[in-house]
């Protein structure tokens, strides 16, 4: 059985890491010395994230990848850059992921359902590979944790795209778990409800739940951590979390 590694001593890549719960979990990781790598498309607010963890936590190592995460060429980059920089890569934290302007099926564009598509679940596809690949197989040692939805097990109306991406993703997360167990790598899936994170931005204030109604992203994040925390003989399955007072 592989040595349990404390966070202090371990590699975390997170995707989506420069908002929301990528970035609240970044920041909880660095407070314990987990050695952090943030991705996601815009270089100005991943060097805005890692001055806030640097402002938190001045130790810490953060390292920066800018990209797509729904190409396989940049996902396999960003686990060979990380191998690369820092000997190894313990942690995956599947984050990233958007949500077109909620509506009819019929009323969404190609692009939109595309894009849902290629960010939610092709590239947690294809950075699950190259991590599986480049460094979790080999060293017989890891942790794949999916920040999913609780759409991905109760689909709403009005967002069936996303929904069906949620759905892949679990599907994926529970497939990869028990193909995965003989090289002594954990998979673990978070389903939280409405969260209070950038995702909301684009949509209507009238589809937007309440501030009540909504998690906040630093409970989410500690859950993450909660899971990330555990012996790796240990595996947290899946947590979901809703609010006390939902809206909708």
């Amino acid at each position: 059985m592989p040595t349990h590694l404390p966070l202090h001593q371990q590699v975390a890549l997170i995707t989506g890491g420069s908002s929301g719960i990528g970035k609240a979990l970044a920041l909880l990781l660095a407070q314990l010395g987990t050695t952090v790598v943030l991705t996601g498309r815009r270089v100005d607010a991943l060097e805005t994230a890692k001055a806030e963890i640097l402002a938190q936590s001045p130790q810490a190592t953060v390292t920066l990848l800018a990209g797509d995460v729904s190409d396989p060429d940049t996902c396999d980059r960003w686990v060979k850059e990380t191998l690369a920089a820092h000997g190894a890569l313990h942690t995956l934290v599947n984050n990233a992921g958007i949500c077109m302007p909620i509506g009819l099926l019929q009323e969404l564009s190609a692009a939109e359902v595309a894009a849902m598509v290629a960010i939610n679940l092709q590239g947690p596809i294809y950075l699950t590979q190259a991590a599986l690949k480049h460094a979790m197989v080999p060293n017989q040692h890891g942790t794949l944790l999916y920040v999913n939805s609780i759409a991905g097990k109760s689909p709403f109306p009005y967002w069936a795209v996303y929904d069906a991406t949620k759905a892949g993703l679990k599907s994926l997360s529970e497939a990869v778990q028990e193909e995965q167990r003989m090289n002594h790598i954990r998979v673990m899936s978070l389903y939280p409800a409405a969260v209070a994170t950038p995702l909301w931005e684009p949509m209507d204030d009238s589809l937007v739940p309440d501030d009540d109604g909504m998690l906040p992203v630093d409970a989410v994040a500690q859950s993450a951590l909660f899971m990330l925390q555990q012996p790796h003989s240990v595996v947290v399955s899946d947590i979901t979390l809703s609010a006390l007072h939902p809206t909708r």
